[in-house]
């Protein structure tokens, strides 16, 4: 299974995972990522409510998915709408809306939804489907070791937990969230230790992919 995002996808994501919004919506991205670790394969996907349209090869899905910032589970949470494709075993994430908050939206209605199909669709043609990083919550776990001027470092790319952990020795130093580049230096981190790192998980997740 591939994950794939449309361009409806990343702008309504783009607006909730904004700074003024965390306070209701700081932890979307690893809730999606917990939904798909929970749900791995396309078939598992396809079976999640609610049914909106589709047939035994294309089916459109409104799936709910809970809030853990605010509580009150799936009934308070997110809907994502999303295309399963069994012949090109993708899941494509179309839209996501909270039920909630700010932004809350109550539902989406049928002509809306056909625009969202119909740009897919329109992407799909012209090959501008843009490969999730959802997909990193299919990946194992890996533990790689390394030693810097003065340390062993120990990275673990941890998927369960959605983080990078980067440990010396006696204590843990630095954490990144997987939907996070390591493009900045920690303070305590060497600038040799960041780019061990960066190094290390471009190689995982290229053996990956």
């Amino acid at each position: 299974m591939t994950i794939l995002e449309t361009e409806s996808f990343q702008q309504s994501l783009s607006v909730l995972n904004k700074t003024k919004y965390n306070r209701d919506y700081g932890a979307i991205n690893s809730e999606i990522f917990s939904f798909f670790k929970t749900n791995p394969t396309l078939e598992l996907v396809w079976m999640q409510p609610e049914f909106l349209s589709g047939n035994d090869k294309k089916r459109l899905n409104k799936t709910r998915i809970a809030n853990s910032t605010k509580g009150g589970g799936k009934s308070y949470g997110y809907r994502i709408v999303l295309l399963c494709d069994r012949g090109l075993d993708t899941v494509n994430l179309l839209y996501i809306f909270p039920k909630f908050g700010p932004r809350h939206q109550p539902n989406i209605g049928d002509n809306f939804k056909k625009d969202l199909v119909k740009g897919y669709n329109d992407q799909l043609t012209n090959q501008s489907l843009v490969k999730s990083i959802f997909n990193n919550a299919l990946l194992p776990t890996l533990k790689t070791a390394f030693a810097d001027e003065d340390n062993k470092i120990e990275l673990t790319i941890d998927c369960d937990h959605k983080e990078f952990t980067v440990k010396n020795q006696s204590d843990i130093v630095a954490r990144f969230s997987l939907d996070i580049s390591l493009n900045h230096s920690h303070p305590e981190l060497k600038e040799s230790t960041v780019g061990h790192l960066k190094k290390a998980i471009q190689n995982y997740f290229q053996h990956q992919s």
